[in-house]
């Protein structure tokens, strides 16, 4: 039976305050029919506030399918050790004649009671969230926390932002955001930023290269001021 049911993280409820009544109700429609496979577009801003929505959504879903596959290959691996040799059970070739029956019979009910026990066990565990992967790197929030920036975000930002060295720039927004405490995003916000951010740089067409294990720290291109400026004029008005 497949999962049928999924996490909606409580940080949302500040986009759908600023939504419309119709706007968020386009929105949730959206959600529960990525969850179920359905298809259902979105257009301009609504599309843009449900992007970080759905990844979030992808790695939730990645990350139980992860832990559930893990758990079928332990039960597997258990299963398999059982039924070649228990321990205080002897070898089936070493069972007398008039034993076979009654072994055959309490070996059947032992392995029934292991499955059933291994399936229950397997389900619950699967219901439960996998632990979230160490970050990559951290961005400062406005309420004093950091948002955990991940590996799979960083691959798939790299894919949308071809032109862009995605960790120069994520290291550049931490930078800004410690030198512009009043200015620092909300947990619902940062994705925005994030995104918004990368955009305008892949729209410049400049991506910083990759600095090698050993070699000088490079020298940005830009002047800090630049970033500041752009930040500024970006996300005046973003939470």
């Amino acid at each position: 039976m497949g999962k049928n049911s999924f996490k909606l993280f409580t940080d949302y409820a500040e986009i759908f305050d600023s939504l419309s009544d119709e706007q968020a109700g386009q929105l949730i429609k959206a959600i529960f029919a990525h969850e179920t496979g359905e298809e259902y577009r979105l257009d301009g801003l609504l599309n843009a506030v449900f992007v970080p929505i759905r990844q979030q959504l992808d790695r939730n879903r990645e990350s139980y399918n992860t832990i559930c596959e893990k758990n079928r290959q332990n039960i597997q691996k258990r299963w398999d050790n059982d039924t070649t040799v228990s321990v205080g059970i002897r070898p089936y070739n070493s069972v007398s004649a008039n034993d076979t029956k009654n072994t055959d019979t309490d070996t059947d009910t032992d392995t029934d009671t292991d499955k059933d026990t291994d399936k229950d066990n397997n389900t619950t565990i699967c219901a439960e969230q996998a632990p979230a992967p160490p970050p990559v790197i951290t961005l400062p929030l406005n309420d004093k926390t950091e948002y955990p920036v991940t590996q799979s975000q960083v691959d798939e930002w790299k894919e949308l932002y071809p032109a862009v060295d995605v960790m120069q720039q994520l290291r550049s927004m931490k930078g800004w955001l410690d030198a512009n405490r009043s200015r620092r995003k909300t947990k619902a916000g940062i994705l925005r930023f994030i995104n918004g951010w990368l955009a305008k740089e892949q729209d410049r067409g400049r991506a910083s290269p990759p600095q090698r294990v050993g070699a000088k720290p490079i020298h940005f291109e830009h002047p800090v001021e630049d970033y500041d400026r752009l930040a500024v004029d970006l996300f005046a008005d973003d939470g």
